[in-house]
């Protein structure tokens, strides 16, 4: 998932279920109050949340946006994560600069990068 500044999932790929109904939007704003209550009340950024079969982890771009990877808590390597987290990040930014700087809140334009998510996700396991 990729989250904007004001907390929108801008973007959200799932692995598992390609028809994911989950409300989005309401997760990525969960996780975006976490995050700033994380960086306003600690001054530390939120790195992940460990639940028993489940990790969330979160990558701080340096553009402001996040993004939250869910991960099985069995199969999770932090470096891999941030290099792949980093990548997609920059790409997404690149591919899609004028529709985010113009974002009117339509999130279809951003559904075709999930082809690249794969690709970077793919060539790294």
């Amino acid at each position: 998932m990729i989250i904007n500044c004001s907390g929108i999932a801008v973007f959200h790929h799932s692995f598992i279920d390609s028809n994911d109904v989950r409300d989005q939007q309401s997760l990525a704003s969960y996780f975006d109050i976490i995050r700033k209550f994380t960086q306003q009340s600690f001054k530390q950024s939120l790195r992940m949340i460990t639940l028993d079969r489940l990790i969330f982890f979160f990558f701080n771009h340096q553009s402001n946006y996040n993004l939250v990877f869910k991960c099985d808590n069995k199969e999770f390597d932090k470096k891999l994560l941030e290099d792949i987290a980093n990548r997609i990040a920059d790409d997404f930014l690149i591919r899609y600069n004028e529709r985010l700087s113009n974002f009117n809140g339509e999130i279809s334009y951003f559904k075709p990068f999930s082809e690249v998510v794969k690709s970077y996700v793919l060539t790294e396991i």
